[in-house]
């Protein structure tokens, strides 16, 4: 296999993660719930959702008209609602008003963390159950290149902002217990869920092109040290030890459960 096949690969992968079906597993809503997903994306936990259990009113937030609408065609015209809004201001809705909150891989975006945390514990009723859930992408696993080289480009991509990001934090997932704590909320305790493999393959994969073309971006940019020279040559390493049967990755998401008191 070379560098350019694993990348050609990857670009075609669904935007599917098996976390979100552990999220899913995790939220339990029951029949006639409201569940909120805060920055949803294309639907990955809401569809999750929507497989596991029917009668859930589902309510998915994003600021991004496209990601919605990829979203409510996954779930249907009749399992959901969706809402354009910024995360960096007031949640759109009542008091009290959802049962279940579910927010993934959101907190590393927002300069104000809390503020969400603290619009996620008005909106959940008294016994609402919050599921929190952050990648850390400080620790990602990557093995079968040169370390120094791979050091170099995972710094790149977990601690450079990309363009449309206002803040990056490659420790956000870390820091979610705290958040939620001082926002009110009540911890019951810490999950994870491991991703890992020793092929060149499936989500991980997919990760690996985002690490890579996120990285090519910061070098047109001139904002790492690195060149496109570097990149590939990463990609190719890679390859290699996918062939010899040396190569080995892993992403661990954290993920904090709590709930409103009341």
């Amino acid at each position: 296999m070379t560098a350019l096949s694993i990348a050609s690969a990857v670009v075609a992968e669904p935007s599917w993660h098996p976390v979100h079906d552990r999220l899913a597993d995790l939220a339990q809503p029951m029949p006639g719930e409201v569940l909120l997903d805060l920055g949803c994306g294309p639907g990955g936990t809401l569809a999750a959702v929507a497989a596991r259990v029917s009668g859930v009113r589902l309510i998915g937030v994003d600021l991004h008209a496209a990601r919605l609408a990829e979203a409510f065609g996954r779930v249907g015209a009749n399992s959901a609602v969706m809402v354009r809004a910024d995360l960096d201001g007031s949640l759109p809705l009542r008091d009290g008003s959802v049962d279940v909150v579910v927010c993934h891989n959101v907190v590393e975006l927002l300069p104000d963390a809390l503020s969400l945390f603290v619009e996620v514990a008005r909106v959940l009723r008294p016994g609402g159950r919050a599921v929190l859930s952050h990648t850390d992408f400080a620790s990602l696993i990557v093995h079968g290149a040169d370390p120094q080289l791979t050091g170099r480009i995972m710094g790149a991509y977990a601690r450079v902002a990309q363009p449309w990001m206002n803040h990056i934090d490659p420790y956000a997932a870390r820091r979610l217990p705290g958040l939620a704590g001082r926002a009110g909320l009540v911890l019951d305790r810490v999950d994870g869920h491991v991703l890992a493999d020793h092929r060149v393959a499936g989500a991980g994969r997919q990760r690996l092109a985002e690490i890579a073309a996120v990285v090519r971006g910061h070098v047109r940019r001139g904002l790492v040290d690195l060149a496109d020279a570097d990149v590939d040559g990463w990609w190719e390493q890679l390859a290699h030890a996918d062939d010899r049967g040396e190569f080995c990755f892993a992403e661990t998401a954290l993920i904090t459960l709590a709930h409103r008191p009341g």
